[in-house]
């Protein structure tokens, strides 16, 4: 467990709860059992960032809302993890930027771990999804900013 009294304070100080390093400032106060899961969404959250994780299973679609931002927010897609049970075209679209299309064979899928972000250029907006045939699953990983 990692005793954050002091990084909630201080700006720029390092805290290591034996896995994680983390940098930053949180104005507050924190109290409780930390955890490595906790301790990166007290990081976020202190840099103003929202972590965001979705999980859908889905027919064939067209523009399915999977993830929308909040009000005056970017999304920031970071990982994408695709599957599919027949023979399926799969386009996913952020704002206005298009992520495809990926052609799959019968069970079909992709991780996609971006080195560079997919960032939306406008705020509150979705991230959608287009399939052509059968279930397809989809996995998000990301923050609002």
């Amino acid at each position: 467990m990692a005793d954050l009294t002091e990084f909630a304070s201080a700006e720029a100080t390092r805290v290591t709860d034996g896995t994680s390093i983390l940098f930053g400032s949180i104005a507050g106060t924190i109290s409780g059992a930390v955890t490595t899961t906790s301790t990166i969404a007290i990081l976020y959250a202190g840099l103003g960032y929202a972590p965001v994780h979705t999980e859908q299973t889905v027919n064939v679609v067209t523009g399915t809302i999977i993830w929308t931002s909040a009000a005056g927010k970017k999304i920031y897609l970071t990982d994408l993890i695709l599957s599919t049970s027949t023979a399926n075209d799969i386009t996913v679209t952020v704002d206005t930027s298009t992520i495809g299309p990926f052609y799959f064979g019968n069970y079909g899928g992709a991780i996609s771990n971006f080195v560079t972000q997919v960032v939306s250029t406008g705020t509150a907006v979705s991230l959608r999804l287009t399939t052509t045939a059968g279930t397809t699953s989809i996995t998000t990983e990301g923050f609002e900013v």
